[in-house]
């Protein structure tokens, strides 16, 4: 079973839990997550502002409680033009 599989089997499992939101396909969750953990080490540098737990810590905030401040609901962006 490929890396991206076994994460997505993981991920459901957990929204089968109710511990992980089901409203989004696993399939596309694992790609999303593993994409992140794999590029981090092309911009992470250890002299740099952050540690590596700092940096690891950071990575998995933004992966388990998003972006939006006081998790909240994003609100939706209208939609460029062509």
């Amino acid at each position: 079973m490929a890396y991206q599989e076994y994460a997505a089997d993981i991920l459901r499992e957990g929204q089968n839990a109710g511990v992980i939101r089901a409203d989004m396909a696993p399939e596309h969750l694992a790609p999303l997550i593993l994409g992140t953990m794999n590029w981090t080490f092309f911009w992470f540098t250890p002299d740099g502002p952050l540690s590596a737990t700092e940096t690891a810590q950071m990575v998995r905030d933004v992966i388990m409680n998003g972006l939006v401040a006081g998790g909240g609901p994003l609100k939706t962006v209208p939609k460029r033009k062509r």
